[in-house]
């Protein structure tokens, strides 16, 4: 069941994703209202669904440049292990292949392709490092905001049986209770009377003679 919530409220049970709060605030305000917990839940939700999206992304460019990296290697020391006579092809193949990646053409600097192997090996790594350390502070921060986001929806809805069943055992309680007056009247009865039910008892008789109407001896 959505409930009213405040912005520190729902910043509290954790519906308020890290680096997002002007999102969340918009809801309620600017933090002097209230908004309901389905509309933190789904502005959490987006904010969330963004942040895998940038995950996502800087793991396709770790891979994409870790790719880079495989195939310069494997060109490199097919270079290096050609006879003299084919030597000077394989090694253009592979400045061919380093000046054709998008890496390469982004940063070009204008002596890359003097570039030994390993100095463009290092390039890339550090540029892997870069991405993969970002990718990782994102990653830690999405699990943690899961991790509370989680732990509040687990709570509601335990506070929900918790509800759902106070009211069955009312229910039951009244029903109970209703039972037992019922006893209590009698069955058939006019219930808190104790009477019978109209039509029933000496309504039975009605049709025969009875003593109205007799002569009676003086």
């Amino acid at each position: 069941m959505a409930k009213s919530l405040s912005y520190q409220e729902a910043l509290t049970q954790g519906l308020v994703y890290p680096g997002s709060e002007q999102e969340a605030l918009k809801l309620t305000g600017g933090g002097k209202g209230f908004a309901s917990s389905e509309a933190f839940k789904k502005a959490f939700d987006t904010s969330y669904q963004a942040k895998k999206s940038e995950v996502d992304a800087l793991t396709g460019k770790v891979q994409s440049l870790a790719d880079i990296n495989k195939e310069a290697n494997r060109l490199w020391s097919a270079a290096m292990g050609a006879s003299t006579k084919a030597y000077g092809g394989a090694l253009n193949r592979y400045y061919g292949y380093v000046q054709s990646t998008d890496f390469y053409k982004q940063t070009s600097p204008s002596y890359a392709r003097w570039y030994r192997v390993d100095q463009t090996r290092d390039l890339i790594n550090r540029e892997i490092d870069r991405l993969a350390s970002q990718q990782k502070g994102l990653s830690g921060t999405m699990e943690q905001a899961m991790a509370k986001y989680k732990a509040t929806s687990e709570k509601a809805v335990e506070a929900e049986k918790r509800e759902t069943g106070a009211t069955e055992a009312a229910r039951r309680r009244l029903t109970r209770a209703t039972g037992g007056l019922l006893a209590k009247a009698g069955v058939g009865g006019m219930v808190g009377t104790g009477l019978p039910m109209l039509g029933e008892g000496t309504s039975s008789q009605l049709g025969e003679e009875g003593q109205l109407g007799k002569r009676v001896k003086l």
